[in-house]
Formats: C-alpha cells, sequence, structure tokens
C-alpha cells in the first residue's frame, strides 16, 4: 500500500475491523449476556432435589461462589468470539457505508442496481448476525433455567417455570420474525441468481 501511496486505505480497512470488532462483539455479549442475567434472577427461590439432578446440584454448588468471575468470564469470551466474527465483514459495511447510485434500475425489483452491490450484501449479513445471537441467547438462557431449576424434564409436574416459558417464548418469537425478514430479503437474491430455473 505505501509503494503506490495508498496508506490511507491500508489504515481505513484496519480501523473499520477495530470499530467492527468492538461493535459487534459488545453488543452480542450485552444482548446474550443480559438474557444470562434475566434467567438468573427470574430462577425459582425452591428447587426440589433428586436423584437425577445431584450433577445439576453439584455444578450449582461450585459455581455459585464464584459467579461474579464466572459471568465476566463469559462476557469477556463472547465479546472476543463475535468480535472476530463481525470484523470478518468490513467489506460488506464500508460497501453500504460508500454506496452510490448506478442510475439503472432492476427490471423485476425496480430497484437501483446499487442495492444489491451494495445494500443487499449488508442486509444479509445483519440478518445472519441477528439469528446467530438470538439462537445463543437463547442457548444460555436455557442452559441456566435449567441449572437453577427453571427446567426440571424430570418433574412429574410443571417441567418448566413461567418466567422460563415466557422467556424462552419471546426468543423463540424473535427468531421466528427475524428468519420472515431474512425470507423476504431472499427474494432480492434471485435477481443474482443464474441457472436452468431461473435467470437473473
Amino acid at each position: 500500500f505505501k509503494s503506490v501511496d495508498f496508506t490511507n486505505v491500508w489504515s481505513k480497512v484496519l480501523t473499520t475491523k477495530i470499530e467492527l470488532f468492538l461493535i459487534v462483539g459488545l453488543v452480542t455479549s450485552i444482548i446474550i449476556s443480559l438474557n444470562i442475567y434475566l434467567a438468573y434472577k427470574r430462577r425459582p427461590f425452591y428447587v426440589p432435589t433428586s436423584i437425577e439432578l445431584n450433577g445439576v446440584e453439584r455444578i450449582r454448588a461450585q459455581i455459585e461462589p464464584i459467579l461474579r468471575l464466572v459471568f465476566g468470564g463469559l462476557f469477556l469470551a463472547i465479546t472476543y468470539f463475535a468480535g472476530t466474527s463481525g470484523a470478518l465483514y468490513w467489506r460488506e459495511w464500508l460497501l453500504f457505508k460508500n454506496s452510490t447510485s448506478f442510475g439503472v434500475k432492476d427490471p423485476q425489483f425496480n430497484l437501483d442496481i446499487s442495492f444489491f452491490a451494495f445494500s443487499l450484501p449488508f442486509y444479509q449479513a445483519l440478518i445472519g448476525w441477528a439469528i446467530s445471537t438470538l439462537v445463543l441467547a437463547t442457548l444460555a438462557s436455557a442452559a441456566v433455567h435449567y441449572l437453577y431449576g427453571g427446567i426440571r424434564p424430570q418433574s412429574v409436574g410443571e417441567k418448566t417455570t413461567v418466567a422460563a416459558r415466557v422467556q424462552l417464548s419471546v426468543l423463540f418469537g424473535l427468531i421466528v420474525l427475524v428468519k420472515a425478514v431474512a425470507y423476504w430479503f431472499d427474494r432480492y437474491q434471485l435477481a443474482l441468481k443464474n441457472d436452468r430455473l431461473i435467470t437473473g
């Protein structure tokens, strides 16, 4: 880059990757950690004991004294892995941020061609991030509810508490909603498809 006097391009790519790492990592970690915290705060005060849950009780007893440390470690780990994944989409973000009109409209959707070149890849990346974050938040919440007695598969009566059902239902609903948005944007991808059935 220096040999062709384009060091500003290198620095722009680097700063964009750092910004995406921090933003995506922190936002993802906050969403998942918030759901973990809500699942912990809504745990039942009394958890019936059983032979099948002895292993869970031991894990719970080991975690309780170092709960803050475990929660902080999870927050940092999620931030790192989510931020690393988010930094990979620097190209989509820069194309979206610096998009310009082509002045030519697509005959099928009546949209400027720039939408398919600049905006659509970013929207699809954003939707993919949202779905993966919600799925991880759901799995983490279910694990905490199970660990603290909110989900009891071995129980004779109700196998889940009201708090667990509400939280997991909301998360499942959000996943379905975002998936519906993904299907909506997938139709635009057909304009770029080229095979025997569809020619874009």
